[in-house]
């Protein structure tokens, strides 16, 4: 047996030196196997933001009276809609945002595979943790909101990339082209490309400017912004104020912005980040130019968290739209290669504390539930298990390693049968998860609970077993081409076909019928505004080409640069609470209890709420700036046209009856309703149009 796995191992180590001996197959590898665990997943998450903003820019003023546009975006702050916007006129909004994260992508991974390289020397290390940064959305901040890597299109991932390739030039001792690359990516996304400018600054410092220089020069800039800060008159002309209402606002939909909120296990993360920063400074003495680096990382991120932490506290407005969290995102990146290294680094030392040590921080780097009851029972239970066959029960154990044998054990086994207990938790669930989710969703969710060190293994496992026929050269690279093609027709053009529209979309004909609907009753104002809670606002945007009236979050999550969109997000949040509180209890399921308490905070709502009734109809009716509300509530007599399990109020036509003094008939039908009477219709020549 011994002698069955020192060959394997050694035929990996083969493979890994290979791959990192053939840097084209080792980057083809790292495309194809991001496009298969980490899939394109077209609009999602900001990717609908910037969407809108492509479009309002192709179109210009098509949503100039959504919400998200009414009161100023984030699109001023950037270049990217500018950028993009030729692309997409030209393919269309799909496919010129696919065709942008493909090209964006790519040139992350490459900027990645640089960078990991010039930051890690060993071959195997090195290309065992980009193999799996990969297939890993590695999260940086608070509550996981925001990735360094992401499966949708948005500037960051150019930006990110950009940065990337200038740290790596830092480390090559080119401190110019490595200004110039960040300089580019400034434009795109200012407050993820500034943390690089400043680590450029950083590096500077420490290579051209005496210590004594260095720390004047940051003594002075400290006191400038303390007394900035201190200066109450002064800080709210220069920094703006926020006052108590729109930082509520603020904190309510974006709890991330605020480390106060974070969570444990974040606070964990970066303690972690940092210990393996120092501990990697203090083991590459011989290399000034990548220890400066590390340097200027920490620096960064330290100065990032204490800010981040300080703006909780003050009454100015600009310190917390610039989000120095956001400095955060290199140092966490790092503690992947890093950790890796380090993890070989303690296994190689022979020790059985450090192995132990090595296992310990290679399960943390998967990501585990250590939150999660059922995981620490069964991570127990495992290892409980390892303990009986290596300690055994008597007093003497049977093997003196038997703590890191367990240790060993207790990974290798936990992270599949966890992985497998997800996977049957899904299938039992899994006519639940049929109506709230489309095929393709629930395939990415299928891919998402594989333990990342299962997606690793797997991968490792396969190219062992593919290496006689795809060997490190063309053929690898053909087969992993073939690879990211079936991957980019799965989760790109099959979710486009006609076929998955209307076989697999979940309110497919609904979305028909309405822009039928729309087209036979068009909107005086051009573009129609429409609530519709179907938790789908690309469709909306996109499909529609129609205003939202509200939605949560990405309508409002602009209210960090804008009071108007708070207290106008604030006002419509509590006129829909009770019918989005009835689409959450529909779709609770889908969402953890963190995120579950977060959209309550939104909504202001306690989770208890009634149902909706014809009172909260004609009360969302009446707001001018509303054309149609779809819903699944039936108010007999009210509805215009009735599509599957949803119906259509024309608010225009309820608000001129409502000035008619007609909301008591209104109601009346509804009791009547209730009490299984036959309803009188108050607009007879609406009601019947199904």
């Amino acid at each position: 047996m011994m002698r069955i796995i020192e060959t394997l191992r050694q035929r990996i180590a083969d493979l890994l030196r290979g791959l990192d001996a053939r840097p084209l197959c080792l980057f083809c590898l790292l495309v194809a196997v991001n496009a298969v665990f980490l899939p394109y997943a077209n609009f999602v998450h900001d990717a609908n933001l910037y969407g809108v903003q492509v479009l309002n820019r192709v179109q210009p003023g098509l949503f100039d009276n959504d919400l998200y546009f009414q009161y100023g975006s984030q699109d001023k702050y950037s270049a990217f809609s500018l950028a993009a916007a030729p692309v997409v006129a030209q393919l269309g909004l799909p496919a010129g945002f696919f065709v942008l994260y493909f090209l964006s992508n790519t040139l992350f991974l490459f900027a990645l595979q640089r960078f990991v390289r010039a930051l890690v020397k060993d071959p195997i290390v090195s290309t065992l943790a980009l193999l799996f940064m990969a297939i890993t959305a590695i999260p940086f901040g608070g509550l996981s909101v925001f990735h360094v890597n992401e499966s949708f299109l948005t500037p960051r991932i150019a930006v990110n990339a950009l940065v990337l390739l200038g740290l790596e030039r830092l480390i090559a001792g080119q401190p110019w082209p490595a200004l110039g690359l960040v300089l580019m990516a400034l434009p795109l996304h200012p407050l993820m490309a500034l943390p690089g400018l400043l680590i450029l600054a950083i590096w500077f410092s420490l290579a051209r400017l005496h210590w004594k220089w260095s720390l004047g020069l940051l003594s002075l800039a400290t006191l400038v912004v303390v007394v900035i800060l201190l200066d109450r008159p002064l800080g709210l002309r220069m920094l703006g104020a926020m006052d108590d209402s729109w930082r509520d606002s603020v904190e309510r939909v974006g709890p991330y912005l605020f480390p106060l909120d974070w969570t444990a296990e974040n606070w964990i993360r970066i303690v972690l980040s940092f210990a393996v920063l120092l501990g990697s400074i203090r083991n590459c003495v011989g290399d000034i130019p990548l220890r400066r680096l590390l340097l200027a990382i920490g620096g960064v991120a330290a100065v990032g968290l204490v800010g981040g932490v300080t703006v909780c506290f003050l009454p100015y407005a600009l310190p917390l739209q610039g989000q120095p969290y956001r400095w955060l995102w290199p140092l966490e990146l790092t503690l992947y290669p890093l950790g890796f290294q380090m993890a070989q680094r303690w296994w190689a030392t022979q020790r059985a504390t450090s192995r132990l040590a090595a296992v310990g921080l290679l399960a943390y780097l998967n990501g585990s539930a250590w939150d999660n009851p059922l995981f620490l029972l069964l991570a127990s239970s495992v290892a409980l298990c390892g303990v009986l066959v290596w300690r055994g029960i008597s007093s003497q154990p049977r093997i003196a390693n038997w703590t890191l044998r367990t240790a060993v054990f207790s990974l290798c086994l936990t992270l599949p049968l966890w992985t497998a207990f997800k996977l049957g938790l899904l299938a039992a669930l899994g006519q639940q998860f049929r109506c709230l989710l489309e095929p393709i969703e629930m395939l990415m969710h299928v891919t998402a609970l594989v333990d990342p060190m299962c997606r690793l293994t797997l991968i490792v496992v396969t190219l062992v077993c593919l290496v006689r026929f795809a060997t490190p050269g063309w053929r690898l690279i053909a087969a992993c081409s073939g690879v990211w093609v079936m991957a980019s027709l799965l989760f790109v053009v099959f979710p486009q076909t006609r076929f998955y529209a209307d076989q697999c979309r979940l309110l497919g004909p609904e979305e028909r019928f309405l822009a039928e609907y729309l087209s036979r009753v068009p909107s005086p104002k051009g573009v129609p505004t429409i609530y519709w809670p179907c938790r789908h606002i690309a469709r909306i945007w996109f499909e529609l080409r129609a205003n939202m009236y509200f939605e949560w979050p990405h309508q409002i999550a602009g209210n960090l640069f804008s009071a108007g969109t708070a207290r106008e997000g604030s006002r419509r949040a509590q006129l829909v609470q009770k019918f989005e509180m009835e689409r959450l209890r529909d779709e609770r399921i889908l969402y953890g209890s963190r995120l579950l308490t977060q959209i309550l905070k939104v909504y202001r709502a306690t989770g208890d709420e009634p149902a909706p009734d014809v009172d909260d109809l004609l009360e969302l009716c009446r707001e001018k700036q509303l054309d149609l509300v779809v819903i699944p509530q039936e108010f007999s007599g009210l509805y215009a046209a009735r599509t599957g399990n949803f119906f259509i109020y024309d608010c225009r036509t309820i608000r001129a009856s409502l000035g008619q003094g007609v909301s008591r008939a209104d109601k009346v039908a509804s009791r009547s309703q209730e009490r299984g009477e036959p309803a009188a219709s108050t607009f007879p020549s609406l009601a019947g149009n199904r």
